[in-house]
């Protein structure tokens, strides 16, 4: 190498298929470097995709007879159908309050059903907004996202009805961002539930790194 001067060695003088990448410099292949549309799915095989996916959901009807706002704190359990899988870590719940297993930008999908009925009675003008209400001090609840659905009826007559509310959270400290869900009330209502049936259920699914 001592009698090769400075400069002396340029591509026409490298033989094709010379340079294995053995010799190449660590950190030396960059972005920029590679071609537009070169990394295939093949290539990046354990890289995206969707590594969490969790659905949860109320196991009993429960009557929620006081207005304002509340939350469905109680009767949560997984999706325990022999036909679901969680991917990833899943997300953890106690009392109603749902944490998240890392940070990313989660998108949180309620689908409640709720009823006007209680036992033999049907409420009569009834309004409720579905909420998700999240927390980024593991103390103070905002809500971010809400529908309506509305049974506007003097007679007082049977209703069912569903809605879906959605928001993406973006999880930055799994410590303290948190969220739950509830409704506000201008009267009470029976929530749905069903231990084998999706039918309150909650969905997670992180879309992406935060």
């Amino acid at each position: 190498t001592g009698g090769i001067t400075a400069d002396a060695i340029n591509g026409t003088l490298i033989a094709d298929d010379a340079i294995n990448s053995e010799h190449y410099t660590d950190g030396s292949i960059d972005t920029a470097h590679i071609g537009d549309d070169q990394v295939t799915a093949d290539k990046a095989t354990g890289v995206g995709g969707i590594t969490e996916y969790d659905q949860w959901r109320t196991t009993a009807d429960e009557d929620i007879s006081s207005t304002g706002r509340q939350y469905v704190t109680s009767n949560w359990e997984r999706d325990d159908n022999g036909e679901f899988d969680k991917i990833g870590t899943g997300i953890s719940e106690s009392s109603g309050v749902f944490s998240f297993p890392s940070t990313g930008k989660y998108l949180i999908t309620w689908n409640p059903v709720v009823t006007n009925r209680s036992g033999s009675t049907n409420r009569s003008h009834v309004y409720v907004f579905c909420e998700i209400s999240v927390t980024t001090n593991n103390s103070d609840y905002g809500v971010r996202a809400q529908s309506l659905l509305c049974f506007d009826d003097a007679a007082g007559a049977e209703y069912y009805s569903s809605a879906t509310t959605q928001f993406l959270f973006d999880v930055t400290d799994t410590s303290n961002r948190k969220v739950k869900v509830g409704f506000y009330l201008g009267n009470g209502v029976t929530v749905q539930g069903d231990t084998n049936v999706q039918v309150n259920s909650l969905t997670f699914q992180k879309l992406g790194d935060t």
